[in-house]
């Protein structure tokens, strides 16, 4: 599945999928889960039964709506849906687990980096931005973990996103083609230049 596909729709995940993500970040009933960007909630409903609570955020009204409705429907009493932008809202908790398929700037990583959570990470659909080196791969899903490492050099990064060794640029962008649009991959391109070299 391209990422095209996913972005934009707010039933993209599929309960497999999100079952990956909750094994890759070692979800359990100490944390607490986000989704960041929860379109009509399915992920936090999903994570409810693994975790203290889930936290859906959602900007857009309508969405977030359907997702509160979802969440009364089922009586769930540790999901909530906040209409917002996640940017505006801050996460509390000793341990928690964000999940996103949204792009995430680097400049949102540093900053949830500086706050020095307790026990948290991030699962991201693609990996996380350049430089920062991710900890863990599950298909498209990416564990990054905070305080997290940034990579020197190219060399250093790619075979963090690929998994093996003397991994290239190319190695990369061939692995990636799969996930997502022409457009993201410039970019990783571009990101690669401006931090390596």
């Amino acid at each position: 599945m391209v990422i095209a596909e996913w972005r934009g729709s707010p039933n993209a995940t599929k309960y497999w999928e999100a079952v990956s993500a909750f094994k890759l970040a070692k979800l359990t009933e100490k944390d607490s889960f986000y989704d960041l960007g929860c379109g009509e909630g399915r992920v936090c409903i999903w994570a409810a039964g693994r975790c203290k609570y889930s936290k859906g955020i959602e900007e857009i009204k309508f969405r977030a709506m359907k997702a509160k409705r979802k969440v009364e429907k089922r009586h769930l009493f540790n999901v909530d849906i906040i209409k917002c932008n996640f940017e505006k809202i801050g996460f509390p908790d000793a341990n928690v687990v964000l999940f996103t398929v949204v792009d995430l700037p680097l400049s949102d990583f540093k900053i949830w980096n500086r706050r020095r959570w307790c026990n948290s990470r991030i699962v991201t659909f693609g990996p996380p931005p350049i430089p920062i080196k991710p900890v863990g791969i599950s298909g498209a899903f990416y564990l990054t973990n905070f305080p997290y490492s940034v990579a020197k050099t190219g060399d250093e990064w790619c075979p963090t996103i690929i998994g093996r060794r003397n991994a290239t640029l190319d190695d990369v962008i061939t692995r990636l083609e799969r996930y997502h649009r022409k457009k993201d991959l410039r970019r990783i391109k571009r990101d690669y230049r401006k931090f390596f070299g």
